[in-house]
């Protein structure tokens, strides 16, 4: 999901810590699968 759509959405309903917790865990295994550990 682009970055944008996940600003949009957090910006709609505010998250709670667990949401918001959620979808950083999300990206970060997104951005594990897609790029280096050295990238990050």
């Amino acid at each position: 999901m682009p970055v944008q759509d996940v600003v949009r959405e957090l910006r709609q309903v505010p998250p709670t810590a667990e949401q918001l917790a959620a979808e950083v865990l999300t990206a970060i295994r997104t951005v594990s699968l897609t790029k280096a550990p050295a990238n990050l």
